[in-house]
């Protein structure tokens, strides 16, 4: 990892709801497909980690969480929602525009 490059910490439910989108994926699509939005989410992490600020800070202000940002996937469905600390990103939550069951 190089010096100007965040470490991305992935909290629990993060860890969740990447799970239970690769499932959705697998059973909806295939599981070739499932693979290929885990790299294009992993890829938006990739970038997150060396662009913390990247995503938008709209969600955070409104909140009163000056740290919470939202980054959407292209080409996905999915929003990442993180705090951009230094020298840490905290990935809180993965949502997606999938159904739920």
């Amino acid at each position: 990892m190089s010096p100007d490059r965040a470490a991305i910490v992935r909290r629990p439910r993060a860890r969740a709801d990447l799970v239970e989108a690769v499932l959705w994926l697998r059973d909806n699509a295939s599981p070739r497909v499932a693979v290929e939005r885990v790299d294009t989410v992993e890829d938006a992490l990739a970038l997150l980690a060396e662009h913390p600020l990247a995503g938008s800070g709209h969600v955070g202000l409104r909140l009163g969480i000056p740290d919470l940002r939202s980054f959407p996937v292209s080409g996905t469905p999915y929003i990442l929602y993180y705090l951009a600390g230094s020298p840490r990103i905290g990935m809180v939550r993965i949502f997606s525009g999938h159904p739920k069951p």
